[in-house]
Order: C-alpha cells, then sequence, then structure tokens
C-alpha cells in the first residue's frame, strides 16, 4: 500500500488513487459557482465528504477530491472527485478545451466533461495527486 508522509513525525496517509472503474461521465455530479469561480465533479452522482489534494501538474487550479470517510480507519483514498479554482480565471487559460464545462450547450459540456475526466486521469496515473490529508490519525 502507498503511503504518503505529510511532514517529519505526522502520520502516514493513504496516496490518493483514481478509482477502480472506469468514471460514467453521465452518472457525474457537476457543478460550477461563478461567483466563487469553483468548478465540482463529483463521480458518484452527488457530493460526498472529501478533501481536497492539488495535483501539481495543472497548477494551483485543479484538485482532486478524496474519499473522507467519518471515522480517519476506513477512509480509502479513493479519489471521489474533480475540483478546480479559480476554474475561468484559473484552470481555462491554460486548458481551452474544458470551457464547455461551464456553458450552456449540453452536447458540448457533456464532451468537454469526458475530456476533462480523461485528462485529469493520465496526470494522476503519471505523477499522482501531492495534496495531503487534513490533520487527523491514520
Amino acid at each position: 500500500m502507498a503511503v504518503i508522509q505529510t511532514r517529519p513525525g505526522a502520520e502516514a496517509w493513504i496516496a490518493p488513487t483514481w478509482p477502480r472503474q472506469p468514471v460514467d461521465p453521465d452518472r457525474c455530479y457537476v457543478s460550477y459557482h461563478p461567483p466563487a469561480d469553483e468548478l465540482v465533479v463529483f463521480f458518484g452522482g452527488k457530493p460526498v465528504p472529501s478533501y481536497s489534494a492539488p495535483i501539481p501538474a495543472f497548477g494551483e487550479h485543479v484538485a482532486v477530491m478524496v474519499d473522507l470517510a467519518p471515522d480517519w480507519a476506513s477512509s480509502t483514498g479513493e479519489i471521489v472527485g474533480i475540483q478546480g479554482i479559480p476554474f475561468v480565471g484559473g484552470a481555462l487559460p491554460d486548458h481551452p478545451e474544458w470551457s464547455s464545462l461551464v456553458g450552456t450547450d449540453e452536447e458540448a459540456r457533456r464532451a468537454a466533461l469526458a475530456r476533462f475526466l480523461a485528462d485529469v486521469a493520465a496526470v494522476v496515473a503519471l505523477n499522482g495527486a501531492s495534496g495531503t490529508a487534513p490533520d487527523g490519525p491514520r
């Protein structure tokens, strides 16, 4: 089992992992909040407790959302979603192919979501996510 260390003397954390089953874009919960310029995508159709782990390859603007079980012992480290913040002002200048995620054309949004999921999955597969879990025992 892979673990990451947050700092010397800190508890070990399970490294975030992409879901084993393919993510179905049609089952995803997708929400864009313009005042916050935040895009969230949850894979299971609804928001679930999670924490953000940034993906360095996307700068400061894209993070994976990692399972956060009510008790630390049952947390799996599985990635349950993706967050972009700021999305339009941060992520899109480097990734204009994702712009339809915040548009109104449903067909274009569905295609952009599939591309977004594939892009993030590929980067996580190559580089992982570097975030650490919030403080708590593991």
